[in-house]
């Protein structure tokens, strides 16, 4: 890797473009409340026409939920034993 000072210059140089069209697309793209509003209503939207409606239950969330169930089981016995 070449690290002479005008490839390091220009490398910064670049970086320093790139976060200023990240933050020039970041300040376009803000929607406004009404805009979250519909946008999140047509995904919810699309999600129960696509999957149908309740939406199906995620199995890793499930599993998840159920693991935190019985650690809270075993934490309460464990500590009412004590």
């Amino acid at each position: 890797m070449d690290t002479s000072g005008e490839n390091i210059r220009r490398w910064i140089k670049s970086r320093r473009a790139a976060e200023q069209r990240e933050r020039d697309g970041r300040a376009e793209d803000i929607p406004s409340p009404a805009g979250s509003v519909a946008r999140a209503l047509s995904l919810i939207t699309l999600a129960a026409s696509v999957h149908g409606w309740p939406l199906p239950s995620d199995p890793v969330s499930t599993r998840e939920d159920v693991q935190a169930y019985e650690r809270g089981v075993r934490l309460r016995t464990r500590l009412s034993e004590a």
